[in-house]
């Protein structure tokens, strides 16, 4: 079975003079204008996960808030690779990048799939790397009494790389959008995006990324025709579909911080991997 995405669910019940109203605003995080901890983003990305959805519901008597977590981008990238075909055979001397994809937590790790004679391994396998860059921002709440904010996007960067350029676009003192000038380089995780100026409520986004390099580490030897490239997502990698329950990293993600906002007993169900 192929998996793409994991469900959290977290429920709290009101209880005494509380309300569901208060309870789901003690539930949201401060993006959604709740008191609620922020998903555990860092976590996330380090296994290349990102946080597809993030919605809380009232029904009958209880809060229920609900994370849906992507566990492979939503465009995978694409790469084939060129050979230096020798009587013996040869190296991978190059690797193009046709698409970028969409939707990186982490860089995908680069595997060569045959390539040798008849088809199976070569003498020596090539490696190589990949680095992410910003891809889009989404404006997730677009606050109110912004005239002339700034935007940066801070952290995910690699000592080496360079940072992503961002605008805003304002209307009416919201934040309608917010432009990427230049996508920056080297991300091995999406970064923060922070929003200032002076403002009534503020704004916040979230970044997208796609893959800026593929760059080959060792063109291996013994190649007779073009290696497949497969860009294994992070997750995929560390936890392979079939081999391992996929399910264990997101037990009790945010269970802790609910309990502490709304002061109530947290019931969490199973993570469902679908």
């Amino acid at each position: 079975m192929t998996t793409t995405q994991a469900v959290c669910d977290y429920t709290a019940f009101a209880v005494g003079l509380t309300s569901n109203a208060a309870l789901a605003a003690e539930m949201k995080p401060p993006e959604q204008g709740g008191t609620g901890p922020e998903a555990p983003f860092d976590f996330l990305y380090s296994m290349g996960v990102y946080v597809k959805s993030d919605i809380t519901t009232t029904p009958a008597g209880k809060a229920v808030r609900e994370l849906t977590l992507a566990l492979v981008p939503s465009v995978p990238g694409l790469v084939t690779s060129t050979v230096d075909i020798t009587a013996s055979g040869g190296p991978v001397t190059a690797l193009a990048l046709l698409n970028r994809g969409k939707d990186y937590a982490a860089p995908p790790v680069v595997e060569f799939v045959g390539g040798g004679e008849g088809g199976g391994a070569p003498a020596k396998v090539a490696s190589a790397k990949t680095s992410l860059r910003v891809n889009s921002v989404n404006v997730t709440s677009g606050g109110t009494g912004y005239t002339t904010p700034t935007v940066k996007a801070i952290g995910g960067l690699a000592p080496d790389g360079t940072p992503a350029t961002l605008t805003a676009t304002v209307v009416l003192g919201v934040i309608t959008a917010i432009n990427v000038v230049d996508p920056g380089s080297g991300y091995f995780a999406p970064p923060t995006i922070v929003i200032t100026g002076t403002s009534t409520t503020p704004a916040f986004a979230t970044s997208s990324m796609e893959l800026d390099q593929v760059i080959l580490l060792s063109g291996g030897s013994g190649y007779v025709g073009p290696p497949t490239v497969n860009l294994v997502p992070l997750f995929k990698y560390i936890w392979p579909d079939g081999a391992s329950d996929q399910r264990q990293p997101f037990y009790n993600l945010i269970t802790g911080g609910l309990v502490s906002s709304t002061a109530s007993k947290i019931l969490a169900a199973d993570p469902v991997i679908t």
